[in-house]
């Protein structure tokens, strides 16, 4: 547990979490302030134009609390084996209403609502490349190989961070509270998303890369 000086002058504590666990409420606290971040999605394992899994989606709260909560975290999607990716488990605090972040979206370039983006919301319309969820590749390979977008049409990088960069017509993993991981011509582990980032794993063609796990931080006063 950590503690930052509030502009107040009273410390302002802080619980990360890396994985599920509970938190234990003061007696004298009534509402916190979460940062929850859904685990990234799997990139594809395929010989043409493979898709980065989706990063997670970031969602930033006060949440009513009146007892100690369970804090989960969401579980990294699977990559692809000559297949698309799996998608990235959902984050929840179970406070008095439970939070959610989704997980990212799989890579799969036949599935345009889990798939494809890996960059932030085109104004214009669908991209030339079809996607129907209007996600725009913004660091994705330039032959329009596409990254992640998190799962119900939220953009890759919502929270902080970018999509993982492209390789030839291999997808990078949308961005989340991390970076989302590179895509690779043919091994994606060389620069997966870390731990507890959220990002997307990338695409290949022979090794895609598993997502980044899930992520919490509770703040409070006493």
């Amino acid at each position: 547990m950590s503690y930052i000086q509030s502009a107040g002058g009273s410390p302002l504590k802080c619980e990360r979490f890396t994985s599920t666990g509970t938190w234990t409420r003061p007696s004298t606290t009534d509402v916190v302030y979460v940062i929850l971040v859904g685990g990234g999605g799997g990139g594809e394992d395929d010989a043409s134009t493979p898709c980065g899994g989706g990063g997670g989606q970031v969602v930033t709260k006060y949440c009513n609390v009146n007892g100690n909560v369970t804090v989960t975290i969401g579980a990294a999607g699977a990559a692809g084996v000559s297949d698309v990716g799996g998608d990235g488990g959902d984050s929840t605090f179970a406070g008095v209403t439970t939070l959610t972040a989704g997980g990212g979206g799989g890579g799969a370039a036949e599935n345009a609502i889990y798939a494809i983006g890996g960059g932030y919301h085109h104004p214009y319309g669908s991209h030339p490349y079809g996607t129907t969820s209007d996600m725009f590749t913004d660091n994705g390979s330039s032959l329009g190989a596409m990254g992640g977008c998190t799962r119900d049409n939220y953009p890759g990088g919502v929270g902080a961070a970018a999509g993982g960069d492209g390789s030839g017509t291999a997808g990078g993993g949308g961005g989340s509270w991390g970076t989302g991981g590179d895509g690779h011509a043919t091994d994606a582990t060389t620069s997966p998303p870390a731990a507890n980032s959220g990002g997307g794993g990338g695409g290949a063609n022979g090794t895609a890369a598993a997502g980044g796990t899930g992520y919490c931080e509770v703040y409070w006063s006493e």
